[in-house]
């Protein structure tokens, strides 16, 4: 028995022009939900998992496809035995396309954490369809072994904004069909249409403004100064908020507060401690300012969300 077939139970099936599946994660392994998508040489898979316990496991595929994949949230890294040996360390927010003709390799996905992936595969029916294989030299410009700038990348406002329209269908029937391909194509597009002028230095911006995230998320009751956030990453403080504006539409002020917030509705969903202590470990010195500005953003004052959850 395979990986995934350990990992998941069907639950779910229909076939019209297009299969769809749903699986349940198998409760000794994790929690979460998987679903799929099968049409026109066409996979596209959306994952939300956690696993109870680290996972290592050893693969080998033939493909003669091309393969995106977008992680939302997570982390994955692969010992590559072939066509590459090399190890390759696939973080939160970042994606890939590559052309594949045979993978082999050890998978290692870590417990304790959500992994959130959305993975599109397009085989050679579909790449001839649209003419991409040879139109676009897929087999080079994509290729594990031959390509001239880095195949992972962060996501860019575009990418996310596509992935949240597919993660969201409301078409039916065949317009869902043409919905899906419509957007891969486009997801696509920005493979294959990136300039490579000067792509080193953008995406080296992109990844300092994802160590800020990182920094955010990782001490979301720490009161952070924008001044301390630019010096860890060395990086100009006006051009630090206007990046972190662009990449998650979301000023830093704004995404510190979200995430002070959603550290105190867990802690007050998953414990007894009493508020005022709550509003310290969520950076406030004042639980009369913690519960004004919880009430505000929440619509309800920190103690009768605890009784309402």
């Amino acid at each position: 028995m395979g990986f995934f077939q350990r990992l998941t139970k069907e639950v779910f099936r229909s076939q019209t022009d297009m299969l769809y599946r749903k699986f349940d994660i198998n409760p000794e392994m994790g929690s979460g939900i998987y679903y799929d998508y099968f049409f026109d040489d066409v996979y596209l898979g959306v994952g939300h998992i956690q696993l109870k316990e680290d996972i290592r496991f050893q693969a080998k595929q033939r493909y003669d496809a091309l393969e995106m994949s977008f992680l939302m949230e997570g982390e994955l890294s692969v010992q590559m035995d072939h066509p590459t040996n090399s190890e390759i360390v696939y973080g939160s927010g970042q994606c890939y396309a590559v052309y594949l003709s045979e993978i082999a390799g050890t998978f290692y996905y870590g417990s304790g954490k959500p992994y959130k992936e959305i993975k599109i595969r397009l085989g050679e029916g579909f790449l001839a369809k649209h003419r991409l294989k040879e139109g676009y030299q897929l087999d080079r410009l994509l290729s594990l072994e031959k390509a001239q700038q880095p195949l992972i990348r962060y996501m860019e406002p575009h990418c996310r904004r596509l992935l949240g329209e597919l993660m969201e269908i409301e078409q039916k029937g065949k317009g869902k069909r043409l919905f899906l391909e419509a957007k891969i194509l486009e997801l696509l597009s920005g493979f294959l249409e990136k300039k490579e002028v000067d792509y080193q230095g953008q995406e080296a911006l992109i990844h300092k403004v994802h160590q800020v995230r990182d920094l955010l998320d990782g001490s979301p009751q720490k009161q952070w100064h924008i001044p301390d956030l630019a010096r860890q990453v060395n990086l100009n403080e006006f051009v630090l908020k206007k990046e972190f504006k662009r990449i998650f539409q979301s000023t830093l002020f704004e995404y510190a507060a979200h995430g002070r917030m959603e550290l105190a509705k867990r802690l007050l969903r998953t414990t007894q401690k009493p508020v005022y202590e709550i509003a310290e470990e969520v950076g406030y010195k004042n639980a009369t300012h913690f519960t004004a500005a919880f009430k505000k953003r929440e619509g309800v004052t920190p103690k009768l969300y605890r009784n309402v959850k």
